[in-house]
C-alpha cells in the first residue's frame, strides 16, 4: 500500500499538479522533486526506493524459498512472482535500474548483481521471464489471489503488456492485450465516476486498502491504507461530503483547462472549490501553499 505514495509522488513531478500542503517548508523534499532540484540524499525518493527494494526483495525471498518447500501453494508462487515483477518494474520506472536478486546466502542475506542503467533492458526481459513462470502457474492450477488484492491472470498479462510497451515491442502489446480482451469480462463503466469504485468491470488490478490501521508520521508508509485520500484533501476543511485533508497534490489551472468544456470527467476529478463554496455557502476551509482553486476529487 505504500505504492500510493510513489504515485502522488509523480503527479507532483509531472506538470499535472504542484506540491501544494501548509507552506513552502512544508514536506520541503516534495517542493525539491516538484522544481526538480532533488539528489541522491532527498527523503521523499529514498522512502520510495526503500519501500520498492523491500517489496522486490521480499518477493524475491518468497519465491526462492518457497519453491523448495514441498506442497506449496501454487498461487504462493504465482503472487510472489506476481510481485517480484511488479515491483522490479516500478523501480525501473522511478530510477532506471535496479540490483537483481536471484538467490539468498546461507543466513538469508541477497546476492546483488552489478546494476547500470544500460542494464535496463535485461531487467524487463527478466519480468516477462517471472511473469510468463507466474501465468504458466496459474493457467495449469487455477489459481488467483489468496488476499485482499486481487491478481489474477489477467493482471498478469497487463503488467506483461506495460512490459512490452516500455521495451517498444507493440506487436507483443497488441497480442496480449487482445488476450486479455478475449480472456476477461471487462467493460467500461456507464458512469464515468464509478471508475473509483471497488472492483469494477473496468478494473483489472485493484490494491485493497484499509481505515483500520492508521498511519503516523514516524513511518507514514507503514500503514495498510491508502495515505493519498487524506494528504490530498481540502485543508482544515468543514463542510458536507468531503474529509479534511492536508492539500498536497494541487491540479495546476493548466491541468484544469485540458478538458474541453462540459467534459463530465473534469467535474467528477477536480473540484472547483469557488464552485463548491458557492453551492454549499457554510463551507470553510485554508488555502494552502501553491493553492489554484482546485482540488483532486477523486481521491476524497
Amino acid at each position: 500500500t505504500s505504492y500510493s505514495w510513489a504515485i502522488m509522488v509523480s503527479e507532483i513531478a509531472s506538470d499535472n499538479s504542484l506540491k501544494g500542503g501548509d507552506s513552502m517548508t512544508d514536506f520541503f523534499d516534495l517542493l525539491m522533486i516538484d522544481e526538480f532540484q532533488h539528489n541522491p540524499s532527498n527523503s521523499v525518493t529514498q522512502d520510495i526506493w526503500n519501500f520498492l527494494f523491500a517489496g522486490y526483495n521480499r518477493a524475491s525471498f518468497a519465491y526462492e524459498k518457497g519453491i523448495v518447500i514441498p506442497n506449496i501453494p501454487p498461487c504462493y508462487l504465482a503472487e510472489a512472482l506476481f510481485l517480484k515483477a511488479f515491483y522490479s518494474y516500478n523501480l525501473i520506472e522511478w530510477f532506471g535500474h535496479h540490483p537483481q536478486i536471484m538467490e539468498y546466502d546461507e543466513d538469508n542475506n541477497p546476492f546483488l548483481s552489478p546494476s547500470s542503467i544500460y542494464e535496463s533492458p535485461v531487467l524487463l526481459d527478466s519480468i516477462l521471464y517471472f511473469l510468463d513462470e507466474a501465468i504458466s502457474i496459474t493457467t495449469i492450477n487455477g489459481v488467483s489471489s489468496s488476499g485482499r488484492t486481487a491478481i489474477d491472470k489477467n493482471t498478469m498479462l497487463a503488467f506483461k503488456a506495460k512490459t512490452y510497451m516500455k521495451l517498444e515491442d507493440y506487436p507483443g502489446v497488441n497480442a496480449v492485450t487482445n488476450e486479455i480482451i478475449s480472456n476477461g469480462p471487462y467493460f467500461l463503466t456507464s458512469n464515468y465516476q464509478d471508475i473509483f469504485d471497488y472492483r469494477t468491470p473496468s478494473s483489472i488490478f485493484d490494491i485493497d486498502c484499509t481505515d483500520n490501521e492508521g498511519a503516523s508520521w514516524q513511518c507514514l508508509l507503514c500503514s495498510q491504507g491508502n495515505l493519498m485520500s487524506g494528504f490530498q484533501g481540502i485543508r482544515i476543511y468543514e463542510g458536507p461530503e468531503f474529509e479534511s485533508g492536508y492539500g498536497f497534490n494541487i491540479p495546476t489551472q493548466e491541468s484544469y483547462d485540458s478538458f474541453d468544456s462540459g467534459d463530465i470527467r473534469r467535474e467528477i476529478a477536480i473540484l472547483d472549490i469557488s464552485e463548491w463554496t458557492v453551492q454549499n455557502p457554510t463551507v470553510f476551509f485554508i488555502e494552502g501553499y501553491n493553492h489554484s482553486g482546485y482540488f483532486n476529487k477523486k481521491y476524497f
